[in-house]
């Protein structure tokens, strides 16, 4: 395939996924970073490209990079999150977040070390 048919199709890839939900964009530039990883472009140049390309301004890391070729990996061979699971959590949290009480004062905790909190 020439350079230019590349770029047309490049281009055309681009033009259709502004039109795609959040969700497949994610997975499309999920899998775009694994390929990158594996044809050894530095993790931190990928950062970089991602950080000046992000349209709300995010800084992504090395470490970013190599989480989502991790998740790239792992969903080749299933989900590391079922919606099963992504329900069961939600709701827990939901009924975490109804049951507490937001308008405790800092006299209500006595503080554990730096970061363990107990209500007294």
């Amino acid at each position: 395939m020439s350079s230019i048919t590349k770029e047309i199709k490049a281009k055309t890839v681009d033009v259709i996924q502004k039109t795609s939900n959040a969700t497949s964009r994610s997975g499309h530039a999920t899998q775009r970073v694994a390929y990158l990883c594996e044809m050894d472009v530095d993790r931190e140049v990928t950062a970089l490209q991602m950080t000046k390309t992000s349209p709300n301004g995010f800084k992504y890391t090395e470490s970013d990079v190599e989480s989502y070729e991790k998740l790239y990996q792992d969903s080749k061979s299933g989900t590391v999150l079922s919606a099963q699971q992504t329900l069961a959590l939600a709701t827990d949290q939901k009924k975490v977040n109804e049951e507490s009480n937001n308008d405790l004062e800092d006299d209500d905790w006595e503080i554990l070390g730096e970061e363990i909190y107990i209500q007294t």
